[in-house]
């Protein structure tokens, strides 16, 4: 019975294997000369990341994005490019400007970001802040009737780090040899 199983765990994984047609290994050479030499990822990446930023659905960004990936296979020689309509989706949303200052007791800017699709402000708006955490319908609760009228942040500032090791290191012989030898291993 063993002779029988590995005699057709032979025909099954090695045969089809024989069946293959040959590799043609000068379009091999042609594909990595076009991916070493002739790669456009890394501009493609930067105008679609970098350029056109983080964008949700019917955005401007979205729409600036989708133009230009159209415009780019077009010179790239692809016909018929077109944008599919997906059905309907409602309004977009996109950030121009978000400035968050304390004025007193003494003056400090401070990093923030709206949640999306929150509305605009009619100019500068002050008041008192107050951090909620609120991490569910269970949590409004607690903070009924008082956050009427003050500048709600959502989640308690994070604690950032200064880092003290060097960003980059110069690897010598024997710790591409430990690098090496760690990747072999998993």
């Amino acid at each position: 019975m063993r002779k029988i199983c590995a005699l057709a765990l032979y025909l099954i994984i090695l045969v089809p294997a024989y069946a293959q047609e040959p590799l043609d290994w000068e379009m091999v050479g042609r594909i990595k000369h076009e991916g070493f030499n002739n790669s456009q990822v890394m501009e493609s990446m930067f105008q679609l990341t970098d350029v056109h930023g983080p964008r949700l659905t019917n955005s401007p960004g979205l729409n600036a994005a989708a133009a230009w990936a159209q415009e780019q296979l077009r010179e790239w020689g692809a016909s018929n490019v077109k944008l599919e309509a997906w059905g309907e989706f409602g309004r977009g949303w996109s950030t121009e400007h978000v400035a968050l200052e304390m004025t007193a007791p003494n003056y400090a800017s401070l990093i923030a970001y709206p949640k999306a699709w929150t509305a605009s402000t009619a100019g500068v708006v002050s008041g008192q802040p107050v951090i909620v955490d609120i991490s569910g319908p269970d949590d409004l609760e607690q903070y009924r009737g008082s956050l009427k009228g003050k500048i709600v942040i959502l989640r308690p500032s994070r604690t950032l780090a200064l880092s003290t090791d060097p960003l980059a290191v110069r690897h010598d012989t024997e710790s591409l040899e430990n690098l090496t030898m760690n990747q072999v291993a998993r």
